[in-house]
């Protein structure tokens, strides 16, 4: 067996676990003979480093055919998805888009993209979370993201809750989906955490439906290895799984867009500071993350009157690198600065509150650094 992510031919034994049920999905008393248990063997790649199911272990084919397997009974899980379809359509600019939610089970998330104003549609294999779906008035296709399958139009992005766990191919299944996804498109892969499994000693969460357990180092490699640029892998609230964002550049491999994306960046960068020069300028922020921008980019040290920073220890020294003059933030109040690029990000509301409110500034004064330099709108 080779790893079904990256292809290696060396997996070494990772966990065996006896007596695990061959499904779980409940049965009814007229096939309670057919059931029986098995042995599972977990695998580990030694160079992705997935740990997966051993072929010998998968379900029967058509096992999904009739799957629903839904969380959205629980209040709990139907406010992280409607925040998880806000967070996801706010952040890669997606309403009024297409996005494809990719296995949406019972449609509750197609639901909620709609709700965050996303046009939004489903492909769902099972015929019972199909009608469960469609219940909600949402659109969704019956079928399987198989070689046969087609989207009678190109998708701005796609999403997959609860999916890739179940996936043997992914390759295969993302080489689908890249068939209608347009390049430049976006992605949201959800799956369980391998962490918070391994972590809270959940050895209930290995069992025969799941082929694949996710860490974000290994969600991240089976992403980049199939042509997308991951821009995060982080867990949910509660920990239970992995959330990975990230955008189809059709290019596989590891990092081989990152250069041209620094250097992209640091062009905007510079030409933001060209259009505003005929301002006074001052920076706020004289962290690692404003002294390395600034630095890279080689905004000349006339450009900006000063770094103001909340910090009073930072206060009468120099940015490394520009020389750019460090002051208290009240030096705002005595220079006539008419435009302030917040470069400390972790802190960015609350230092834009404390323009607006403390010293009168409005948003179209106030420029951010990231995704790309800009005025707040």
């Amino acid at each position: 067996m080779r790893c079904i992510s990256c292809g290696f031919e060396k997996l070494s034994t990772f966990l065996e676990v006896p007596n695990a049920p061959m499904r779980v999905q409940v049965i009814s008393e007229k096939n309670l003979q057919r059931d029986k248990k098995n042995d599972l063997k977990i695998l580990k790649c030694e160079k992705c480093t997935l740990i997966q199911l051993s072929d010998k272990n998968y379900v029967v084919n058509d096992y999904y055919d009739d799957y629903i397997m839904s969380r959205t009974y629980s209040p709990h899980a139907r406010k992280y998805l409607k925040g998880l379809a806000k967070d996801f359509i706010s952040f890669f600019d997606l309403k009024n888009k297409l996005v494809v939610d990719v296995g949406c089970g019972d449609g509750y998330f197609v639901y909620a993209l709609l709700k965050a104003k996303s046009k939004s549609i489903g492909i769902e294999p099972s015929d019972v979370a199909t009608r469960l779906a469609k219940d909600k008035g949402v659109k969704v296709i019956r079928d399987y993201v198989d070689d046969k399958f087609k989207l009678d139009q190109k998708a701005d992005a796609f999403v997959t809750l609860e999916v890739f766990e179940h996936i043997s191919d992914p390759k295969k299944l993302l080489t689908n989906i890249k068939k209608f996804l347009k390049v430049g498109g976006y992605g949201l892969v959800e799956v369980p955490s391998l962490v918070k499994t391994l972590r809270d000693n959940r050895y209930y969460d290995f069992f025969p439906d799941h082929v694949a357990y996710y860490s974000p180092t290994s969600l991240s490699y089976m992403l980049h290895l199939n042509g997308f640029d991951v821009f995060s892998v982080k867990h949910s609230p509660d920990e239970n799984y992995l959330i990975a964002y990230f955008q189809y550049t059709n290019k596989s491999g590891l990092g081989n867009n990152i250069q041209k994306q620094f250097i992209d960046y640091r062009s905007q960068y510079k030409k933001f500071f060209r259009n505003i020069a005929n301002n006074k300028i001052a920076l706020w922020g004289a962290g690692a993350k404003g002294i390395s921008s600034i630095s890279f980019s080689n905004i000349p040290k006339d450009a900006i009157v000063f770094c103001v920073d909340s910090d009073p220890n930072k206060w009468g020294t120099y940015l490394p690198g520009s020389h750019i003059p460090v002051a208290s933030p009240d030096a705002l109040k005595k220079e006539d600065i008419n435009v302030v690029v917040v470069t400390a990000m972790a802190y960015v509301d609350e230092i834009v509150s404390t323009l607006q409110k403390k010293y009168n500034f409005k948003k179209n004064q106030i420029a951010v650094i990231t995704p790309e330099p800009m005025f707040l709108t």
